[in-house]
């Protein structure tokens, strides 16, 4: 009966320990930008940014940096695709296309993929970043150990976790 207590504790104890939430941010990417997720919760932009800010100021200022050069993408986009379709507006009533729209239009838009691409990679840099530091802080939990043992009243078996 004290074998199967025993066991049934063990089982249990195990168990809690493994339901423990990461600390850790994870995200993946999707169509218009990142989702995050934290302690197993879908969390948004300015919450990541607020966590970040009070945990980790490197990744903090890496993650701004890179919404920064987000909206910045999303302007010469914006402007780039304005200036193509003005053209093709005056065409529509019976004007002539302007290439010079055209061209210029295109030249913001070639200019905010490598400005979205700066995004991508300044945003994963930075959870990276709160995440390597969040493990050398010692945040993460030990590996478990298990020791046997001797002493006057016999043999033991230690379960650390």
């Amino acid at each position: 009966m004290r074998l199967i207590a025993f066991f049934g504790l063990f089982i249990v104890a195990v168990a809690a320990k493994t339901q423990n939430i990461p600390d850790s941010i994870s995200y993946f990417e999707t169509l218009n930008g990142y989702r995050f997720i934290y302690l197993n919760q879908p969390t948004s932009t300015k919450e990541i940014s607020a966590i970040l800010e009070n945990r980790c100021e490197l990744a903090y200022d890496e993650f701004e940096s890179g919404r920064e050069a987000c909206i910045f993408g999303y302007i010469f986009a914006s402007v780039g695709t304005s200036l193509i379709l003005y053209p093709f507006a005056s065409v529509i009533a019976s004007h002539e296309a302007n290439w010079a729209f055209i061209y210029a239009g295109v030249g913001f838009v070639g200019l905010s993929v490598p400005i979205f691409n700066s995004y991508h990679k300044k945003t994963e840099d930075a959870i990276n970043i709160y995440n390597q530091s969040i493990g050398s802080l010692g945040i993460k939990t030990p590996e478990p150990t298990l020791k046997l043992g001797l002493s006057t009243s016999g043999i033991g078996l230690a379960y650390n976790f």
